[in-house]
């Protein structure tokens, strides 16, 4: 993307996104399903992350899935050599 587009890409995308140039209004809270250990998953809020990069967005995930590293993560602890040595929020998929 060149130079004259991208100071406007996430106006761009905004726009389009919604045909619209105000902003939706937002959560200040993330719901999130949290592995705390081995077959202990939470449901809790989070803060919605803070965008700090004018080229990052935050997108509203409306439905989700979980997959099978996250299954394994519950079951296991672990994939490969990463292990889960404090609580991870699952479902990267989104």
């Amino acid at each position: 993307m060149d130079g004259r587009l991208s100071s406007l890409f996430p106006a761009l995308i905004f726009q389009f996104a919604t045909n619209s140039t105000t902003p939706p209004t937002m959560s200040t809270q993330n719901p999130s399903f949290v592995l705390e250990k081995v077959g202990l998953v939470r449901y809790e809020d989070r803060p919605v992350p803070t965008i700090t990069n004018p080229h990052d967005v935050i997108v509203n995930v409306r439905y989700t899935g979980i997959c099978g590293s996250d299954v394994h993560y519950y079951t296991h602890g672990s994939i490969g050599k990463y292990v889960v040595e404090k609580p991870m929020v699952l479902g990267h998929e989104s």
